[in-house]
């Protein structure tokens, strides 16, 4: 569906008016029209599926009888009995438009979605309601909602436009703090809100590649390490990857390549290729997915960044923290917790609550980890590496 879709003669007239229409206003919201594609992450082909295909729910829905959420609406609405979702949440599931603030009209009319199945869409931290008395024997009140790489951002002290997060879990994830401003992409990245609590609205735009963790474990399944924590002393074990080359395609190539049927393969491999070259390999190709999206973004932005700040497990892995710095050009840091979606919401709940009274209480709260600083002679060796990277991913593209 996805496929048909983005080749479909009604999406090539939307980006064309779209394209149009940014030509004669200048408005971003059509810059983002104008390069517009459905992914397979997103919840809006997926929705318009069931509706379709799934019996009886296209006239429940019609009748008020069933309604559309994300984890999180399902969850509030169990605890609270309410159906809503906050903007953060919202702006994830690719229904919701950021650059007017409201569920996206054109696409419950493109894929006839009633409106009514949508949550209401509420601040980011706030009074969602209590939690039944008979969970916790008394009633818990709920005081933040957030999606999951907006609470990194927060987690992560991202609250200076400029300020990025790369989150390193299943995928990949880097996050940028662009202050009151969406940002529209023309080579796939997304804009998404970070929070919205009373008068401030902030944005964030954020790049992914889907597979990260899913390769470290496919690594271990297949018994080529036992430990993910072993891969980094694997990698440091030999001094370069004997030329092999990794695409860590399971799930497609996304932004800046944008290329769902790219295949996962290696390229490279010889007599000589040992159990650490082919380690190495991986995790270099991880750190090149992204550089690719820091480069993007440095060309869409036009600014230049001081620092990384990085979370998630496979952030533990200094091989690759190492060659970030090395490849960007910016201090890495990494805290002493890993987990900064689970400390961010945290800390807006503490907030809301009143158990800190401003941020620079949480500034303070910050256990420092380690920090990786670049190395720039290890830049330009590295450079025709990356180059030769790029080539194997052209090999890849367009496989299925």
């Amino acid at each position: 569906m996805v496929r048909e879709w983005n080749s479909s003669l009604t999406m090539k007239s939307l980006r064309a008016g779209s394209h149009f229409l940014y030509m004669l206003t200048r408005n971003k919201r059509y810059l983002a029209g104008s390069v517009l594609k459905l992914m397979n992450t997103q919840t809006t082909l997926r929705l318009a599926w069931a509706l379709n295909h799934v019996p009886g729910l296209k006239e429940a829905a019609q009748n008020g009888k069933a309604v559309f959420g994300g984890v999180d609406s399902w969850l509030l609405y169990k605890l609270t009995g309410k159906h809503i979702s906050d903007v953060s949440c919202a702006s994830a599931t690719g229904l919701y438009d950021p650059f007017t603030m409201c569920w996206g009209s054109w696409l419950m009319n493109l894929f006839k979605i009633p409106p009514s199945m949508f949550p209401e869409v509420v601040d980011t931290a706030g009074k969602f309601g209590n939690t039944p008395v008979d969970i916790f024997g008394v009633p818990v009140p709920i005081t933040c909602c957030m999606a999951d790489q907006a609470a990194s951002l927060f987690g992560s002290g991202c609250f200076q436009v400029g300020d990025v997060k790369v989150t390193m879990g299943t995928g990949t994830f880097l996050d940028v703090n662009t202050g009151t401003q969406p940002h529209a992409s023309a080579t796939g990245l997304y804009p998404l809100v970070a929070w919205k609590i009373g008068d401030e609205l902030v944005y964030m735009v954020e790049g992914s590649s889907n597979d990260n963790g899913t390769l470290v474990e496919w690594t271990k399944s297949l018994g080529i390490i036992k430990d993910p924590s072993e891969m980094s002393s694997l990698a440091l074990s030999v001094d370069d990857s004997d030329g092999i080359y990794c695409v860590p395609a399971f799930s497609g190539l996304q932004a800046p390549i944008n290329d769902q049927s790219a295949a996962t393969g290696f390229l490279g491999l010889k007599p000589t290729s040992g159990r650490a070259h082919i380690v190495r390999a991986i995790l270099e190709s991880l750190v090149f997915r992204i550089v690719l999206l820091y480069d993007t973004l440095c060309a869409e932005t036009r600014k230049s960044y001081s620092s990384i700040r990085v979370d998630g497990g496979v952030s533990l892995n200094d091989f690759m923290l190492q060659l970030l710095a090395d490849m960007t050009g910016l201090v890495v840091e990494r805290p002493a917790n890993a987990e900064m979606a689970i400390l961010g919401v945290s800390f807006l709940s503490g907030l809301q609550c009143g158990i800190w009274h401003d941020r620079e209480e949480l500034r303070k709260l910050k256990c420092s980890g380690s920090l990786f600083e670049p190395n720039k002679i290890r830049n330009k060796e590295y450079q025709p590496i990356m180059n030769q990277w790029k080539r194997a991913v052209e090999r890849f593209r367009n496989w299925y």
